[in-house]
C-alpha cells in the first residue's frame, strides 16, 4: 500500500491483506449521510427529564427481541 489516507476508518493488514475493523470514532452513515453519534447523545441528554443517553445504531432484524 503506498498512500493511507486518514478517513477515521479502523483497519489492520494480515498477510498482505487489509482488513477494515470499523471506525476510530462514533460516526455512522445514513442514507448517505454521516451521523455522529456523540452528538446525538449530547442532543437528547439535554431534553428535560433525561440525565443520560446512549444512543446505538443496529441494522433492523439484527436484534432477537
Amino acid at each position: 500500500f503506498s498512500t493511507i489516507f486518514r478517513t477515521g476508518d479502523y483497519a489492520r493488514i494480515v498477510k498482505g491483506a487489509l482488513i477494515y475493523e470499523g471506525r476510530t470514532d462514533s460516526q455512522i452513515k445514513i442514507r448517505g449521510h454521516r451521523v455522529d453519534l456523540a452528538e446525538v447523545e449530547k442532543s437528547v441528554a439535554t431534553a428535560v427529564g433525561v440525565d443520560k443517553a446512549v444512543v446505538l445504531c443496529y441494522k433492523p432484524g439484527e436484534l432477537s427481541q
